[in-house]
């Protein structure tokens, strides 16, 4: 598990789902036990987080955990940090103490500093509902994935001829989106879901890599890109997994 992970996207609410189950997994105990827990610190802004509180932060975690394998600290809205204050969790952040897990929550990237952002672990939920996707759509759709990666680039390129229509290019790609944000949210330990024996294989680096990917060919096809070159390209830009013997 990542020692600094930034939740980002979707509502307030959401976000702090996704923090509670990780904080689970990290201390053992579901919530709202866990609000209780020894070796949780919990961050909740009315206004703003100034350098004081970040301070004291560092404090308490400077301390070893008394109970869990982990201390874990939590900014619920990351987003109301003042620069100081952001400046001071810096340091903190490129060398985090050891058994040590931050969680920092916030709307959208651009609320916090470039270095801040570049010391985490992103998990970045979808903004909105945009598609329902049901079990068997997503076997389907895994699947789909699962081949592409373990295809040749001719054969990628065999595939993606099939979408010679807008809509059709449209839909693939943002399915494929949604999980791949959900493979990533299961591979980081944030949720339980099927995610497929072969797709275990990738490692987060890859995961994030194909969803950049994923959402730079949604954008090219809603600026009216060729369908089929803009499929064919995020194909080609997939990693690779071979075949089982």
């Amino acid at each position: 598990m990542f020692s600094v992970q930034l939740i980002l996207s979707g509502s307030q609410q959401e976000r702090l789902r996704i923090a509670h189950k990780i904080i689970k997994k990290a201390l053992a105990i579901a919530f709202p036990e866990a609000k209780g827990h020894p070796d949780l610190i919990t961050l909740q802004p009315s206004n703003s987080l100034g350098i004081s509180q970040i301070r004291a932060l560092q404090q308490k975690l400077a301390f070893k955990p008394y109970s869990a394998a982990v201390k874990v600290a939590l900014i619920t809205q990351a987003e109301k940090l003042t620069i100081p204050a952001q400046n001071a969790l810096l340091k903190t952040l490129e060398e985090p103490p050891a058994k040590t897990l931050i969680i920092l929550l916030a709307p959208k990237k651009e609320d916090l500093l470039p270095t801040i952002v570049s010391r985490c672990q992103i998990l970045q939920l979808l903004q909105k509902p945009q598609i329902e996707i049901d079990e068997k759509s997503i076997t389907y759709y895994l699947s789909r994935i699962t081949t592409i990666l373990e295809s040749s680039p001719g054969e990628r390129i065999k595939l993606a001829q099939e979408f010679s229509h807008r809509q059709e290019a449209l839909s693939l790609v943002k399915n494929f989106l949604w999980l791949w944000r959900e493979l990533l949210l299961v591979k980081a330990g944030a949720k339980k879901g099927k995610i497929g024996k072969k797709l275990k294989l990738l490692n987060l680096s890859q995961i994030k890599t194909a969803i950049k990917n994923t959402e730079t060919i949604r954008m090219m096809l809603e600026a009216n890109v060729n369908p089929r070159l803009g499929v064919e390209n995020l194909f080609l830009a997939y990693p690779n997994l071979k075949p089982e013997a």
